[in-house]
């Protein structure tokens, strides 16, 4: 796949350190700004020290090789070892785990869809949800094969999720607005993974972003909310799969985001499945 470099950004985008490790010559690594396991096309240079490197790439891994992992394996996204690509997947069928072979394997795409940040919109008017496509199921070969005539696909953490929309939302703005072109508001959850409060300043938004194939991202205004920086993002948009609202900073000069939508989280840890 082609991928479209921005200019080297030259320090941490994360932390700001500008080496990549102690006693090292070695420039700062590559930044996917969305991953690469997710066909992420689009690259920061020299922007990502090593501690903060594992550290993302923990977290994307989570998220990759988790509840992503069916559709990933279906749809034969890009991975960096194609040698370990799974023949067979875990079911989960009532308390246990059965492995099924990819041919048989039910491969559903699922994202969860959240509140809007609650810094825009705390009203809680609507609230946790699944998105989900199903791309192929046997029920026959199901029942045949393994004895499954019900089942759930693998558990979506929303602290996981929220953790790369973050991730993806940040370095965007960092690719578009330069790394002085905004006061950054979600490092520390990027960085920290005990951190509560994404919710805050990650969620979901009615209005979708379309596209024919792939993933789209931008920029939104918020009426009422002239001085923070909003970047939404449609993974799988041609999935139909939810659209996110990422509170990255404020405008230089503007006021920060106060300590306090960064300190709270009703919901650190929800999980959620969906079967049938």
């Amino acid at each position: 796949m082609a991928e479209h470099f921005y200019d080297p950004v030259g320090k941490c985008i994360y932390c700001g350190s500008t080496k990549y490790a102690l006693r090292t010559d070695r420039k700062l690594g590559e930044e996917h700004i969305i991953p690469f396991g997710l066909y992420g096309t689009y690259v920061l240079p020299e922007a990502s020290c090593k501690e903060c490197e594992k550290i993302t790439g923990r977290q994307e891994s989570k998220f990759q090789r988790g509840a992503l992992l069916p559709a990933r394996t279906f749809l034969s996204l890009p991975t960096r070892n194609k040698s370990n690509r799974p023949t067979e997947l875990p079911l989960l069928v009532e308390d246990r785990k059965v492995m099924v072979k990819i041919e048989h394997y039910p491969a559903c795409l699922m994202l969860l869809r959240f509140p809007p940040p609650r810094i825009i919109d705390s009203s809680g008017a609507w609230g946790m949800g699944i998105s989900g496509k199903l791309f192929s199921y046997d029920a026959d070969a199901l029942k045949l094969h393994y004895g499954v005539t019900k089942f759930r696909w693998p558990i979506l953490r929303a602290d996981v999720l929220q953790r790369v929309i973050a991730k993806i939302a940040h370095s965007y703005a960092v690719a578009k607005l330069g790394i002085d072109g905004f006061q950054p508001s979600l490092t520390h959850f990027i960085r920290n993974e005990q951190a509560y409060g994404l919710s805050n300043l990650i969620g979901s938004h009615h209005y979708e972003l379309e596209a024919d194939a792939g993933h789209v991202m931008g920029f939104a205004m918020m009426e009422g909310f002239p001085h923070i920086v909003v970047v939404r993002i449609r993974l799988f948009a041609e999935f139909k799969m939810p659209t996110y609202l990422a509170v990255v900073g404020t405008r230089p000069g503007g006021p920060p985001i106060p300590d306090e939508w960064k300190a709270f989280d009703t919901e650190p840890f929800m999980e959620y499945t969906h079967g049938i």
